[in-house]
């Protein structure tokens, strides 16, 4: 994230906003402080204040996000946000419905995460459908 933040502030300004390590360091600790403040509910609330929520599809989608982070495919979450897999996540949410079965779960983790991911995303069936499993449960206690 360090690096992240001192190539924005390097390549979007001038020399005079570069800063060294340390205040760069700073930095990515204050912004991962503040992440960690909200919770992804609070975030769509605030986002959505002029649209009706479907608060069923934001339930959804926060438990569909505690297992794919859990799983965590490509094992960077020790040194992600906890959005990282926010794009799949929605993709999944988005296909999620009374029909969804392990079989078909399973073929959408694995067309999700290839399409976004290519060749880093290396899990196998079992994985995949261990993973479809758990999100199948979530299926059925709707």
């Amino acid at each position: 994230m360090t690096y992240a933040i001192k190539g924005i502030f390097g390549n979007s300004f001038s020399e005079e906003y570069c800063f060294d390590n340390f205040t760069i360091g700073e930095v990515a600790e204050e912004i991962l402080k503040v992440r960690r403040k909200y919770s992804p509910f609070e975030i769509v609330i605030n986002y959505n204040k002029d649209k009706d929520v479907d608060i069923k599809k934001i339930e959804l989608y926060s438990k569909i996000k505690e297992i794919i982070n859990s799983w965590d495919p490509l094992k960077i979450m020790d040194i992600s946000l906890d959005n990282e897999y926010c794009y799949e996540i929605k993709e999944i949410t988005g296909n999620f419905n009374e029909n969804v079965n392990v079989e078909n779960l399973s073929n959408l983790i694995n067309e999700v995460f290839k399409n976004t991911y290519n060749e880093l995303y290396n899990a196998n069936k079992n994985e995949e459908i261990k993973i479809a499993k758990e999100l199948n449960k979530i299926g059925e206690n709707r």
